[in-house]
């Protein structure tokens, strides 16, 4: 997969969009008679005084994304332009 666009989000704070599915998820979904499923994102948390991020830290939330601390988010943001490869494991 790759990181193949990016957006801010009031609440998702950064978000970058990851490939999935692929030719081959999509195939393999077909055949299982499954929707392959979509919109995988790495992004940051929510953070408001009703939701502070170190709440989200403790749940599964995220639907099937990857979260990541806010910190963490900027520097991967900053890091990572799109386009960049990525891999996936369980």
């Amino acid at each position: 997969y790759w990181i193949d666009w990016r957006k801010t989000s009031d609440r998702f704070y950064l978000s970058m969009h990851i490939s999935y599915p692929n030719i081959a998820d999509a195939a393999r979904a077909r055949r299982e008679g499954v929707e392959p499923g979509g919109m995988i994102m790495i992004h940051g948390t929510p953070d408001s005084e009703e939701n502070p991020e170190q709440l989200f830290h403790t749940l599964d939330w995220t639907d099937g994304c990857i979260a990541m601390r806010n910190v963490d988010m900027r520097e991967v943001w900053n890091l990572v332009p799109d386009g960049t490869m990525i891999e996936i494991r369980p």
